[in-house]
């Protein structure tokens, strides 16, 4: 199996980390492709889970594109954000 890395605001999956970074993300903080992916630097799961509401979505994918009604930006301002496991 090879590694994946995931991008921490979108989900998307890279086969390097050079890959993941050299793009632009639809999802960043900062706007529609307005910055680069970030490396995510968790563990793969089952489950990921909203480190601000504690909702849990089967892929970062999923938990990055929906809105978060404990956002610290504000109810429903700002995307889920995943939570590093110990």
């Amino acid at each position: 199996m090879s590694t994946e890395y995931h991008c921490e605001y979108c989900g998307s999956r890279f086969t390097s980390v050079f890959a993941l970074t050299s793009q632009r993300c639809s999802r960043h903080p900062d706007g529609v492709s307005k910055g680069r992916h970030k490396l995510f630097e968790g563990q793969p799961a089952s489950r990921y889970v909203c480190k601000h509401c504690g909702q849990s979505f089967s892929s970062l994918f999923a938990l990055t594109g929906q809105r978060c009604s404990r956002h610290p930006s504000g109810t429903n301002k700002a995307p889920h954000s995943p939570a590093l496991r110990a």
